[in-house]
């Protein structure tokens, strides 16, 4: 029985279907979602590795990528392993109907809060073994990886500055109100570059504002100026834009709003609540 991020099930979403025939070029498989498998893990760190290398956050957080990237693209993997670890972590994969052990396209998303659909979360994955993988991997092998090798792709003075301004933003836009607090929150969204402009992403953002929907929660995010246009086209809404940090690179796309920033979906019917 395989182990999967949320139980042992796979499952099937919204499916995406690819462009019609053109000039004698069959069109590719159906599109369809499963559930992550630690094992994506690897898949996982080689599509956000290649996905993020020319972008201004990655020259700014790992400017020496594309001479170590090896170190680089490992830590995509490593951490991409780390949230699945997380009883509160439930990924998505997108995958070829035809080839399912191939992703093209995943999602991290993350349940937040006290409420029972976190507690509900937390349960679906409650097995003992998984939680002291998650703490040996978490809490010693990483950090082991981070001091040993992060600096020779990574800035880590620029890393911390960037983890810092973070929860700094965190706890204005979510930990301040406290109906925000129980949430889900998409860690990472990528679909693989050969693969961009189906919809897949959208498919896979489904998962979670389909779950938030069923337990009257919203779903957050940070976006970068390349994704917003794509989160605002499922209903999202910028609440706060990101801080300019020193060093920072300038370069940004013509579209979407400069460098991007924290989003917010919310269920219909949600309220608001006062900051505390």
């Amino acid at each position: 029985m395989s182990l999967t991020t949320a139980g042992t099930r796979s499952i099937a979403a919204n499916s995406t279907n690819s462009a019609p025939v053109t000039n004698g070029i069959a069109p590719r498989a159906k599109v369809v979602i499963r559930l992550g498998r630690l094992w994506d893990a690897q898949r996982i760190g080689v599509i956000a590795s290649a996905t993020y290398l020319e972008t201004p956050m990655t020259k700014y957080l790992s400017p020496r990528a594309k001479n170590y990237y090896f170190i680089y693209e490992l830590g995509f993997k490593l951490r991409a392993l780390n949230r699945m670890l997380d009883a509160q972590n439930a990924t998505f994969v997108a995958v070829e109907e035809t080839n399912q052990n191939y992703a093209i396209g995943y999602a991290q998303f993350v349940r937040l809060g006290n409420d029972e659909g976190a507690k509900k979360q937390i349960a679906s994955r409650g097995w003992w073994g998984l939680t002291l993988v998650a703490f040996v991997f978490g809490k010693i092998l990483l950090p082991i990886f981070t001091y040993c090798f992060a600096s020779w792709s990574d800035d880590l003075q620029h890393v911390n500055e960037f983890v810092r301004a973070l929860f700094k933003q965190s706890a204005s836009v979510f930990d301040s109100h406290p109906k925000r607090r129980n949430r889900w929150h998409a860690q990472s969204v990528v679909v693989s570059v050969d693969f961009q402009r189906m919809k897949i992403g959208k498919t896979l953002m489904g998962e979670a504002i389909k779950r938030a929907r069923e337990e009257g929660v919203i779903v957050g995010l940070e976006a970068s100026a390349e994704g917003e246009m794509m989160y605002k086209s499922v209903g999202f809404e910028v609440v706060q834009r990101f801080e300019k940090l020193k060093g920072m690179p300038d370069e940004v796309p013509k579209e979407g709003g400069g460098i991007g920033g924290v989003m917010i979906w919310k269920p219909e019917g949600f309220t608001e609540d006062e900051k505390e």
